[in-house]
């Protein structure tokens, strides 16, 4: 009995991560075409987290949340090192930011 419980924990984990963590639970749209959408790229968002487990090895991820907390970690790890090489291409943090800014906009 155990053992099947294990298993089914996982789906579980992953239904709460679709529902909660990806926003599969709380959404408005109208269309079909809308709705159809949204679900193919949750899915894909899903596949995503799922690669990026299995390929991070080296990183210890035991659940989908250890896996987004990584990409969130490797997005903003990326966006500071971008925004320290521009500091360092202007030659001062103010200019840098009006330049940052100006390309996010």
């Amino acid at each position: 009995m155990l053992t099947s419980y294990t298993r089914r924990w996982a789906v579980e984990v992953d239904h709460l991560y679709l529902k909660v963590r990806l926003g599969l639970g709380d959404f408005r749209l109208h269309s079909c075409e809308g709705i159809t959408k949204y679900f193919n790229l949750v899915g894909l968002t899903l596949a995503y987290l799922y690669w990026r487990e299995v390929e991070d090895q080296e990183v210890d991820a035991k659940t989908l949340s250890d896996v987004i907390a990584q990409h969130r970690q490797d997005q903003q790890q990326a966006c500071l090192r971008a925004f320290g090489e521009l500091v360092l291409e202007r030659g001062s943090v103010d200019q840098a930011m009006a330049d940052w800014y100006q390309q996010a906009a």
